[in-house]
Parts: C-alpha cells; sequence; structure tokens
C-alpha cells in the first residue's frame, strides 16, 4: 500500500480550517509522526531514541491508518500535544484526565465542523484510487 500521502490532504485541510476557528494556541500544518504500539505511554527509551526523528510520537494512527489506504477512504488525524514524553517532563495521570476532561468540547467542535464542511460528492482528492481488491470481492459475488 503507498502510504508517502498517509493522510488524505483534502480532509486534512477541513481539520486544520475547523482547528483554526475554534482554538488559540498553536496549530502545526505539518510535521512528523512516529507511531508506538500502544496501549500504554511510551517508554524514556522510546521518547530517547525517536528524538530529533519525529515531532510528535504517539499511538494514534496505526492501524487505522494503514486500514483506511486499503480500502480507499479519506483518514486525517487531528493530534493534541498533552505530555512531553514520558522522561521529559515529569506528569501525573490526574493532570492528563484533566487535559482529557477540558479539552472534549473543543476537540469535539473541531470535529463536528469538519464533518459539516466536508461532502463526499464535492471530495477532490485520489483516496479512493488507492483502494485494492480484496478477497472479500470474491466472496460477495
Amino acid at each position: 500500500m503507498i502510504m508517502r500521502d498517509a493522510l488524505c490532504s483534502e480532509l486534512r485541510g477541513k481539520l486544520l480550517s475547523a482547528a483554526g476557528k475554534f482554538f488559540t494556541g498553536r496549530i502545526f500544518e505539518r510535521g512528523i509522526y512516529a507511531v508506538t504500539d500502544g496501549r500504554h505511554f511510551e517508554s524514556p527509551a522510546e521518547i530517547a531514541m525517536l528524538q530529533g526523528h519525529a515531532d510528535i510520537v504517539g499511538q494514534s494512527l496505526a492501524p487505522e491508518v494503514y486500514l483506511a489506504r486499503e480500502i480507499g477512504a479519506c483518514y486525517a488525524n487531528l493530534s493534541f500535544v498533552v505530555n512531553y514524553g514520558e522522561g521529559l517532563k515529569i506528569w501525573s495521570h490526574e493532570v492528563m484526565k484533566e487535559i482529557f476532561f477540558d479539552d472534549a468540547k473543543l476537540i469535539g467542535n473541531i470535529l463536528l465542523d469538519a464533518i459539516k464542511n466536508t461532502s463526499a460528492a464535492a471530495r477532490t482528492c485520489h483516496c479512493i484510487e488507492l483502494r485494492k481488491e480484496t478477497l472479500l470481492k470474491e466472496i460477495y459475488k
């Protein structure tokens, strides 16, 4: 599967536009996202290894981004940086919990605005061209 443009540029633009309407902080329009294996925060060793190679380290893009590319779906990511990486700055679960709850309405507004301003009929991206045939096609003939 082709991953040189892992995210849909059109959907990404909608998210950036919506973020600008609701968020007054710093918005990064590009960067390198290093995906780690989740359901845990990265270890200090993982952060040290990736320092200088990625702008954001997280677990929120995979495997969804790969699956979206396989089926030709538009996919984009909205990342809120909530901690500086394990071992770089000490943080507590309570602080993280407050951040998630405090930002829930903001994130919801951004997502709803992006969805409202996205039309499948008016799509100009090339995501659908990345769709690959699967064995399911043979099963459901």
